[in-house]
This record gives C-alpha cells, structure tokens and sequence, in this order.
C-alpha cells in the first residue's frame, strides 16, 4: 500500500506539530506493507537531511519537498499572515501531489498538519481514499472562566468563535470534509463542531510518548510545576490563583512556572501575593532538560481553556507525574477515563468553584501518599497506553478497516 502524506510542519527531534508530521510517517515505515511518502516544505529539508546522516533512512519513506513561487516567499518573509500563506500552499501542494500520483500510484492521502479543522487543502483531487487529521480548534473557553479574561482577551475569543463559525460556511472547506475519506478529530469538542460529517469521524489524539518510565520517582513535596506559553487561554493565570490559594495554608510550597511569553503579569502577581520567594520563573528550555522537574514536583498545573492537544501533559505523564486540568480539549482526553479523578469539572461551577476543586486535588496529592502514589502508578500505565508505535499503529489499522467497510 502506498500512502501520501502532506505535512507543511514536519521535523525530526521536535514536539508539537512538527513532531507529529515526522512521526506519523516515520513510524507507519516500519511496517514493511506500505510504501509512504511525504510532501512538506522544503524549509524543511536541511534538517531531515541532516537526521538521516545519523540514522538509517527505510527504504520505503519518501520525502518530497514543496514551496510556493519567490514572490510569495518574499510576501511571507515581509509580513503575509501565516495562515493566508498556509493556505495557499495547500492548494500548491495538492497540485504537486497530483503530479506524483501520476508517478507513484498512491492507494491512500492523509493530510496530517496542520492539524486544525478550518484549513481545507484539495487532496481529494487524487480520487483516491483521503484522510484529513488528526484536526482541532473546535474547543472553546468554557463560559465560567471568561470574567477571568480582560476585555481584549474576551473580543480574542469572540473572534475566534466568528472565525470558526465563518471557516464551516466556506464552499472549499465543505467539500474538503465532503470529498475525505474519512475525519480523525483530536477531542469530542472540535467533533461537535463538525457534526455535520459525523458519520465519518474518529476522535482520535495526534500525538504520542517516546518512553514511559518503569517506576515513579516521585519525592514527597509540595512544589507544583507550570510548563507552557505564558498566554491567557492557557490557564497560566487561573493556575496562579489556585497556587496563591494553596499556599495560604502550605507557606513553604513552592511553583515552577516554565515558558515563553510575557512574565509581567507573573512577577506582579506574585508581588502583590508576597509570592516572591515561592514563584520561580524559568525561561524555556530543552526537552530533555525538563525530567528533572517532572521527577521532583508534587503535580502539574494546566488548567488551559480551549488546548486541542498538550504534549507536556503527556510527557509528565510519562514520568508518574499527575496533571491536574480542567475537563475540556485535549489535556482531558490525554488524561482519559483512567485519570478522571485529576480532571476538574466546569460545568455549572463558576471561576471561584473551579480554583476551589484545583486547590482541592492539590491537597489530596500532597497529603495523601496512598493517593499519590496510585495516581502516580495510573500516570504511568496510561502513558504506555499513548506510545508513539501503537497509537498510529491502532489508529492506521482502524482507518483502513473502516475504509474497507466502507469500500465494501
């Protein structure tokens, strides 16, 4: 079976979504069967290249390389919003899949990244089965939290709601999902948002874990970690005044708060707490360097609002570590059934409940072992529930189980 990728963020040793347009591809490889090959942007080409110097390419992966003309590069370089530029390269892309079709023969096309919903490129002109996602962008900010948001955070979101509103009347994006194969969405959020196509949805998440530890190495602490972009609809703020609550009763507690992003509003905070001495602010730093806090932190904060996915989330996971987060997008669905009791539940609550159930579960990890260390243990077992090789292993066998169905 031969399968065509196009993957505009696709890079070797990285997280988020360039990972997953290098993992996906690289880890189908491995089954012997099938034959895959890649269209990403030739932006991306010095770094595969470079990987490949190292390790041992399959034979059977295939990387293709795609840009748009010079003037266009030039526009993106001066100023073109990524997303204008984004879309006219899916168009420019599926014109040069067609070329390799005629090549190749592909059996199958999957668009993998980026992987949100409102972004249509024309695969389906190949006329063979066509898979679109993992996608999001359909999570919102649950209603409780908005008082929380300044008013320019509150007109981002509204804006955010019309795009996605505006995105589902496009006559290209209704017969992108029309046309495909099938839709994988990364949480039941951005399912329902597309609920006209639900017929042929699978939630499924993008991402996956490279190894889980064996054992927990979990210290009896009361230090509680942060690790993200320091913007407003990730949590950071609600996780801040969950943390000030906590610490009235444990004063010698301690928060990492690990990221890029405007620290302004941290270090007033805390100011203004007399949280100097217990908030720590660190800039972002290599993966591999972040075991260290994994491993010596009583928990994760990341009550993020609307997040279709978290890698972090994931990775603390991998190391026994709980993450408490609220039950909506992509971070609840990492955490899954078997952590629910990690999960906080917005609806019917106000912003005051929610900060109430946070502070809640932070002092049943720091005061109960037993707690703790089960929690730690169901950490663990449902990372390897999420390594890389089986969730695009099972997910690809489902794809082509449900195509032959639907073939049939």
């Amino acid at each position: 079976m031969k399968i065509l990728f196009l993957a505009y963020a696709c890079e070797p040793n990285r997280g988020s979504e360039l990972g997953v347009g290098w993992k996906w591809p690289l880890y189908l490889s491995e089954d012997k069967d099938k034959e895959i090959f890649v269209i990403t942007r030739t932006n991306n080409k010095s770094k595969i290249e470079d990987y490949w110097k190292d390790n041992i390419c399959p034979e059977n992966l295939h990387f293709f390389y795609y840009d748009l003309s010079k003037g266009i590069l030039w526009a993106k370089k001066y100023g073109m919003p990524i997303n204008i530029y984004y879309a006219l390269w899916l168009q420019g892309s599926s014109r040069f899949a067609q070329k390799l079709h005629q090549q190749f023969h592909f059996d199958m096309a999957h668009h993998i990244t980026f992987g949100v919903f409102r972004d249509a490129c024309a695969l389906y002109k190949l006329h063979i089965p066509y898979i679109i996602g993992p996608v999001g962008g359909g999570e919102t900010t649950p209603i409780s939290l908005l008082p929380l948001l300044t008013l320019k955070e509150r007109l981002k979101e509204a804006v955010r709601s019309l795009a996605n509103s505006l995105s589902l009347t496009s006559p290209l994006l209704h017969k992108n999902f029309n046309k495909a194969s099938l839709i994988l969405s990364k949480t039941k959020e951005t399912k329902r948002i597309l609920r006209k196509w639900n017929d042929k949805i699978l939630v499924r998440l993008e991402i996956g874990i490279n190894n889980v530890s064996d054992e927990l190495f979990r210290k009896k602490t009361n230090s509680f970690l942060y690790v993200g972009r320091f913007t407003y609809w990730k949590g950071y703020k609600l996780a801040l005044m969950a943390f000030q609550q906590y610490a009235e009763k444990h004063p010698c507690s301690t928060f990492t708060m690990i990221g890029r992003g405007n620290t302004d509003d941290i270090k007033s905070f805390a100011s203004n707490n007399n949280l100097e001495k217990q908030i720590k602010i660190i800039p972002w730093i290599e993966q591999s360097e972040l075991k260290k806090y994994y491993t010596s932190s009583s928990a994760m904060l990341f009550p993020s609002m609307h997040d279709s996915s978290g890698n972090v989330v994931l990775e603390a996971l991998s190391f026994g570590m709980p993450v408490i987060c609220l039950d909506c997008g992509g971070p609840s669905s990492i955490l899954g059934e078997e952590l629910v009791e990690l999960t906080v539940q917005t609806k019917g609550k106000n912003y005051k409940n929610i900060i109430d159930d946070i502070v809640s579960k932070m002092e049943k990890l720091t005061t109960n072992n037993d707690f703790a260390i089960n929690v730690g243990n169901k950490c663990i077992d449902r990372a390897k529930k999420m390594l890389w090789k089986e969730t695009i292993s099972n997910t690809y066998k489902e794809i082509i189980n449900r195509l032959f169905e639907i073939k049939k």
